[in-house]
């Protein structure tokens, strides 16, 4: 789902369309905005269940609760979002408890496996730097200068690619091979704070940054979105950097 919403902020991007104020209310009218909702939901389900039905459950509970209670107003006034309101008012019918409404309020645990593969990753890499240094302490060197040269190669072109400036790009050469073996920082959030103070975004950037962003042509000319680039960029040709010099340093193992 989160390639889907990726993919369509992209196409969004590149082929946009001007919507007028007339297109904007007419999506507010009951029928059409049922059907923009219930094509979300079987589009992104979890997505729809997240920002729409379990906060619509939240409002609604709370609002009940509200009426319920001891000197309670007489009439309440609540403005909601039209989206929601499609949800809301049958929810009435049957709202959610206190027990529901603190249930919402958790937020829900992280998940680990991504920070677990990083710390898996570190120590496959660091492993066979000590395997390769103990069949030859020039083939440990070996490894050690694949992993520089190929992780550090790849984030550097990665930053250049994204126009950075040739200290950024350097600087990605220097700290992805690091930043890779350390599953707690990105080549490039290095590589980004570097950018930012080379070349300090303008307050025209912050300004312009909604027009900006949505043409092509302007991603490399507003400093903001350009260090968004080469934040992403960098980090883009630092993985790609691993799985290719892992690669590498296992085939020369073997071989």
């Amino acid at each position: 789902q989160k390639i889907k919403i990726f993919s369509g902020l992209v196409v969004g991007i590149f082929v946009g369309e001007d919507v007028d104020h007339e297109q904007i209310e007419s999506l507010k009218k009951g029928d059409m905005l049922h059907s923009v909702i219930e094509e979300f939901g079987e589009s992104l389900p979890e997505i729809k269940r997240v920002l729409i039905d379990e906060r619509d459950e939240f409002m609604t509970g709370k609002l009940a609760l509200l009426a319920a209670s001891k000197n309670a107003p007489k009439n309440i006034l609540a403005m909601v979002g039209a989206g929601h309101l499609i949800g809301m008012e049958p929810a009435f019918k049957n709202p959610a408890g206190q027990s529901r409404i603190d249930e919402l309020s958790i937020k829900p645990p992280s998940s680990r496996v991504g920070y677990f593969i990083g710390w898996a990753i570190c120590a496959f890499i660091l492993g066979m730097f000590y395997v390769g240094y103990q069949q030859s302490p020039e083939l440990g060197w070996s490894l050690v200068m694949t992993w520089v040269v190929i992780n550090g190669g790849l984030s550097a072109l990665g930053a250049a690619l994204a126009f950075a400036h040739p200290l950024s790009v350097l600087t990605a050469f220097l700290a992805a091979p690091l930043t890779s073996l350390n599953p707690t920082i990105g080549a490039g959030v290095v590589v980004g704070l570097v950018e930012s103070y080379l070349r300090k975004p303008k307050v025209t950037d912050f300004e312009r940054l909604r027009e900006d962003i949505a043409s092509f042509p302007m991603w490399w000319k507003n400093g903001v979105v350009r260090v968004l680039l080469v934040f992403f960029f960098a980090n883009v040709g630092s993985a790609v950097g691993t799985y290719v010099a892992g690669a590498s340093i296992v085939q020369q193992i073997l071989g």
